[in-house]
């Protein structure tokens, strides 16, 4: 933009050069021939172009012309000192804007933001807070306003219930951060008596932006309040007791009764009778299984579940497994390979669980294949002729990145299927409880669980390569030697 003190000139081509050049340079330059033809006009004897330069750029040029004198020394030093000090003032005016733009910008985010979120200053001094913290933690704006953190947790633990060892787990999860021991460390805190909240806090580095090395300039305190999320897990936790507890008894009669209709104890059945009799056996079975399944993941998950470990071989459980699901296979014309090492080491297990884990897979595999097509169990001791486990439907196909790979001193078991695949998003989901994506729909979701927590209990890992399209391998490891 140009700004004209005096008799109006046309921006000339020539004048808009001079201008440029001396921008470009950042040095005075003093015309006394050769001056623009719009100057010429106004009988001018001298042109005086000085750049305003500020601390990181130049701003732009001032431009002064004499009709009668030419500017001696000291009036061009007057010119460059206010060229000086207005190119300042135009870079503070520009900072103000900035950092005002900044600060309403910053404001705007804590204050929409339902996390309550604290800027701690590397001596320990609290530096701002938004209101959401204010009111998750009860305490009005003057318990932040100079303050030091220690005085704020303080202030905040007379006026709650909360634990002392998640008290002391915080402090220190602050002092950690501040002292550069760590940048990121999380926990909760959780009343013991009255009305229950969860607040969940987070303590990490804040860094500076400036320059190109991330400076350190404190802390950030973010807290969460979780209080409904923990009411859903326990509400979702004291369903699944009511349904692994209260209705295992009732349905265990049930089936009894069935059996003893069954057997004939009430009297003789017809066919019909006898067939309807069956089915609802059979449902009534599989809700036991159902409901024995998730039993077995309450236990698992809670550390519970006894583990009867014992010298076993592996190939005759996956055999045993694969027996009980032949006429799976047979009805829908599958064929089963088996691709056993028979000389595997024993390994301690509990031989039942791990007979469950093959047959959840293996059924899975039957479940999402084709009429006709195969499914593949491998048992090997190495990740070794590792390709050869993906089947012949995935030859081409190459491992996901990231992949698990087992360690030497284990034993790998693969199921390899020629499904419908799955996506890359979905792989971590289908080991979620109730987890189901997609296509791969139907059944509980927990058959997956189990295998997964039955395989960690046993100290080994389980996970999928998959593609859609390409169908699946799921592998799980086993260690040698149980580990304590």
């Amino acid at each position: 933009s140009v700004v004209q003190v005096g008799p109006p000139l046309p921006m000339a081509q020539h004048f808009a050069e001079l201008a440029r050049r001396v921008i470009a340079s950042g040095r005075p330059e003093l015309l006394l021939e050769g001056l623009p033809p719009a100057l010429a006009q106004h009988s001018a004897r001298a042109l005086l172009i000085v750049p305003l330069r500020a601390t990181q750029r130049t701003l732009g040029c001032i431009c002064v012309y004499y009709g009668e004198n030419v500017p001696n020394a000291p009036d061009r030093e007057t010119v460059a000192l206010f060229a000086t000090q207005a190119a300042a003032a135009v870079e503070s005016i520009e900072l103000f804007t900035a950092v005002r733009t900044a600060r309403d910008q910053m404001a705007s985010v804590l204050a929409s933001t339902r996390e309550g979120i604290m800027l701690i200053a590397p001596d320990a001094r609290v530096v701002i807070a938004n209101a959401a913290l204010h009111q998750l933690c009860g305490l009005g704006q003057q318990a932040t306003r100079d303050t030091t953190i220690e005085q704020f947790l303080a202030a905040w633990e007379r006026s709650t219930l909360y634990p002392p060892e998640d008290w002391a787990a915080l402090r220190r999860g602050v002092d950690d951060v501040l002292a550069g021991r760590e940048s990121f460390v999380t926990g909760a805190l959780t009343e013991g008596t009255g009305p229950v909240r969860f607040v969940e806090w987070t303590a990490l580095t804040a860094l500076s932006s400036d320059g190109e090395v991330p400076v350190r300039r404190g802390a950030l305190l973010v807290l969460r309040d979780i209080t409904e999320a923990r009411e859903s897990e326990r509400l979702r936790e004291d369903l699944t007791h009511m349904i692994v507890h209260d209705l295992r008894s009732p349905l265990a009669s049930v089936m009894a009764s069935i059996e003893l209709l069954l057997r004939g104890v009430s009297g003789q059945l017809n066919g019909s009778q006898h067939h309807v009799l069956s089915i609802a056996n059979t449902s009534a079975q599989q809700m036991l299984d159902m409901i024995s399944t998730l039993l077995d993941i309450n236990r698992l998950e809670a550390g519970r579940m006894p583990l009867d470990l014992k010298p076993c071989a592996l190939p005759p459980l996956i055999a045993r497994a694969a027996e009980q699901l032949a006429s799976l296979a047979h009805d829908r014309r599958i064929v089963v390979q088996l691709d056993l090492d028979e000389t595997l080491p024993h390994i301690s297990a509990d031989g039942g669980l791990l007979v469950r884990v093959v047959q959840n897979l293996l059924g899975n595999a039957l479940k999402f294949s084709s009429r006709g097509s195969t499914v593949l169990i491998r048992a090997y001791a190495s990740e070794g002729d590792r390709r050869r486990a993906i089947g012949a439907a995935q030859e081409d196909s190459s491992p996901s990145p990231g992949a698990y790979r087992p360690s030497p001193g284990a034993i790998t078991v693969s199921v390899s299927d020629q499904g419908i695949g799955i996506a890359p998003k979905d792989r971590e989901k289908i080991f979620a409880k109730f987890g189901q994506v997609g296509e791969r729909r139907g059944g509980t979701g927990l058959g997956l669980t189990f295998c997964k927590l039955v395989v960690e209990a046993h100290g080994g890992r389980i996970w999928v390569e998959s593609a859609p399209g390409s169908g699946s391998t799921f592998f799980f490891t086993l260690p040698l030697q149980r580990s304590q």
